[in-house]
């Protein structure tokens, strides 16, 4: 029920926001600019939020979840970047990632 009432303000919020900052716009004609990315995200925000409650239902510290869903997100995203996005990966970048990595090793040895 969190996350409905979460979700519902935010589309209030969301829709008073448009209302005003697009005045010469229709509601239904924005949809037409739009893909299924908008769906995507949605949904991943939906799921990141489920699993901050359910981390935080089993005990884990609010600052230590954030921590590893956003490290975790992160590490995630490399591949999409590099596949999809043709990004390039320094060396740098990869002891990052290295680093990030035995970070989430080190955090998750407590539990």
């Amino acid at each position: 029920m969190s996350l409905i009432l979460t979700y519902c303000t935010a589309l209030i919020g969301s829709l008073i926001v448009f209302i005003y900052y697009h005045k010469n716009i229709d509601l239904i004609d924005s949809f037409k600019g739009l893909n299924w990315t908008s769906c995507v995200l949605g949904l991943s925000i939906i799921l990141l939020e489920l699993g901050f409650l359910l981390a935080y239902r089993v005990g884990w510290d609010i600052s230590l979840g954030a921590i590893v869903s956003n490290v975790s997100v992160t590490l995630l995203l490399i591949p999409i970047g590099v596949i999809f996005f043709k990004e390039n990966i320094s060396i740098a970048n990869l002891i990052g990632i290295l680093f990030c990595i035995i970070g989430l090793i080190l955090i998750n040895l407590k539990y």
